[in-house]
C-alpha cells in the first residue's frame, strides 16, 4: 500500500489521490514527488497542503521518499513537492556568529539550528573548501563532496548523507532490455584546473595563478587521450592540494567514462535483486546496475559481456510494474538536461 502523508495526515483521507509519482537523483536523493487530487473537501485541505509542509511517500509502511510541498495551484488539484536536500539552496553556509564558514559540518549545523528540516549526524560532513565569498549551503556541499570524491544528498529518513560511487552493482537487468545510445560530450582524461595560488593588497585581490593537473592514464589508452579545462578561480585563494582533490573528485565521478544518450525503462521481471524481480518503489538513484548482455566500450580491450552503470536519476509511479533509470552521464539531449548540468556545473566551479 502507497500513501502521501502531508504533516502527518495520510493525504487520502481528505480525497481521491492519483498519479502519484515520485523521484531520486544522485547526488540529491529524494528529488520530486507529484500527485493529483479530486473530491477534496476544500476547507480542510487548504489548512493541510500548504506551502512547506513535509510530506512523505510511504510503501508498506516504509518512508520511499520526503521532501516539502511547494505551492498548490488555486484549484486544489494537482501537487507537487521537492526533495529535502533543495532545501540546502535556502540556507546560507554561515556559523553560528552569522559569519561565512567552508566548513560543511558547521554551515549544516547551524543551518539545522535555524530550521532547515534535515537529520545530520555530526561530523559526517565531507572537509570543507575555501570560498572567498559568502555562498549558499547547496554549492559549498557541491565542491566539498566532489572535492573528496563523494556525492551528497538526503534520503527518505530525512538524514544528510555524502558517499561514494558505489563500485559493485547491487542490481541486475537482463540481457535484451534495450540499447543504450553511447555519448563523449563531457569525456576527458585530463583536467587542467585553473586557480588562484595567491592574494595581495588591502583589500586582497589575485596576485598569481597556477594551474592543477589531473589524468586517467588508463582511460586515455583505452578509449583517446580528451583535454579539458577547469575554471577554479571564482572560488578565490586555493592551495595547491584543494585544487587537485576538486578536479581529481571530477575525474572519479567519471568525467574519465563514455556517457549516455538515452534513459532506460524496466519492468520488475527485468531489473532483479539478489535473484529475483526487484521491488521497484525502493530502486534508488545511486545504485548500480549491470546490464548483461550489453556492449560496453572497450569490450573489445576488457573482455566484458555486460555494461555497468550509475543509477543517476529513478522516475516511478505508483501502482506502475516499470521503471525509468537515467544514468550517471546521461549527456543533455532536452532543454531540461541542458539546464540541470549547467546548475550542477556552476555550483561545482
Amino acid at each position: 500500500m502507497t500513501d502521501v502523508v502531508v504533516n502527518g495526515v495520510p493525504v487520502k483521507s481528505l480525497g481521491y489521490v492519483g498519479d502519484l509519482t515520485w523521484s531520486h537523483t544522485w547526488p540529491g536523493g529524494c528529488a520530486e514527488a507529484s500527485w493529483s487530487m479530486a473530491g477534496l473537501a476544500k476547507s480542510v485541505a487548504s489548512a493541510t497542503l500548504k506551502r512547506g509542509a513535509r510530506v512523505k511517500v510511504v510503501v508498506g509502511g516504509f518512508p520511499v521518499w520526503q521532501g516539502v510541498l511547494d505551492q498548490p495551484g488555486a484549484a486544489m488539484e494537482d501537487f507537487a513537492a521537492r526533495g529535502l536536500s533543495r532545501e540546502a539552496e535556502r540556507y546560507l553556509a554561515v556559523d553560528g556568529s552569522g559569519a561565512a564558514t567552508f566548513s560543511p559540518d558547521t554551515a549544516i549545523t547551524t543551518a539545522v539550528g535555524n530550521g532547515l528540516p534535515w537529520i545530520y549526524d555530526g561530523g559526517t560532513a565531507p572537509a570543507g573548501v575555501p570560498n572567498d565569498s559568502p555562498e549558499y549551503l547547496s554549492q559549498l556541499l557541491d565542491v566539498s563532496a566532489t572535492a573528496a570524491s563523494q556525492r551528497w544528498g538526503v534520503g527518505a529518513d530525512g538524514r544528510f548523507f555524502s558517499a561514494a560511487d558505489p563500485t559493485a552493482p547491487s542490481l541486475h537487468a537482463i540481457p535484451g532490455v534495450g540499447v543504450m545510445g553511447q555519448a563523449d560530450d563531457e569525456y576527458a582524461t585530463h583536467l587542467f584546473g585553473r586557480y588562484v595560488s595567491a592574494m595581495s593588497g588591502t583589500p586582497p585581490v589575485p596576485s598569481a595563478w597556477a594551474v592543477a593537473t589531473v589524468s586517467d592514464d588508463t582511460a586515455a589508452a583505452l578509449y583517446g587521450r580528451s583535454d579539458q579545462f577547469v575554471d577554479l578561480t571564482p572560488r578565490g585563494l586555493l592551495t595547491s592540494a584543494q585544487a587537485g582533490s576538486i578536479i581529481a573528485g571530477m575525474l572519479a565521478q567519471g568525467r574519465a567514462r563514455v556517457g549516455f544518450t538515452e534513459r532506460l525503462e524496466l519492468a520488475d521481471y527485468q531489473l532483479l535483486r539478489n535473484g529475483s524481480p526487484a521491488a521497484l518503489p525502493f530502486v534508488k538513484a545511486g545504485e548500480m546496475v549491470r546490464v548483461h548482455g550489453a556492449i560496453s566500450p572497450g569490450q573489445s580491450a576488457t573482455g566484458s559481456n555486460f555494461m555497468d552503470f550509475i543509477i543517476g536519476e529513478t522516475s516511478y509511479t505508483a501502482g506502475s510494474r516499470s521503471i525509468t533509470l537515467a544514468p550517471v552521464g546521461l549527456a543533455p539531449r532536452t532543454l531540461s538536461d541542458v539546464l540541470a548540468v549547467t546548475a550542477v556545473a556552476e555550483s561545482v566551479a
